[in-house]
């Protein structure tokens, strides 16, 4: 059974990111927020203003489903929706500064664990780490 053996490349992948998803799942979970909503405000946190049904694809849910899952972020106080004047027809999201807090939170986790690889690899094991990574999200990529 490949997933448990740990000779395969692909099953520490897999651990690693169970590790990871298992300490952020944890943290949404105090927030209140699930994996869905978490990813939704992670990027309307990077890219500012984001069109509604944009967000949809990109999340690769249905408009609908983005829609409840924003209004639910919104009742929160964590996004914005506005309709510009002069395009009824779209909505804008954007993060609030309460939003932004629990980005932030989300990102101190992420600087510990960065600090926890430079701490333990060289500079040039850290740059040929990387290089491989991106090389086998290709790969995998093109699995899909």
């Amino acid at each position: 059974m490949p997933l448990a053996n740990p000779d395969y490349i692909a099953t520490r992948i897999f651990h690693l990111g169970m590790i990871e998803g298992d300490y952020v799942a944890e943290k949404r979970q105090e927030w209140g927020l699930n994996r869905d909503q978490g990813r939704a405000l992670a990027y309307i946190a990077t890219h500012q203003e984001v069109q509604q049904n944009q967000l949809a694809k990109i999340l690769h849910k249905s408009e609908a489903s983005t829609t409840n899952m924003l209004k639910i972020l919104e009742h929160r106080g964590l996004i914005t929706r506005i309709i510009p004047e002069d395009n009824a027809r779209i909505k804008l999201v954007s993060i609030t500064e309460k939003g932004i807090e629990i980005d932030r939170q989300t990102d101190v986790y992420f600087d510990k664990v960065e600090q926890q690889l430079k701490d333990h690899f060289t500079a040039a094991e850290l740059d040929q780490f990387q290089q491989l990574l991106a090389k086998a999200q290709q790969v995998v990529t093109k699995l899909s």
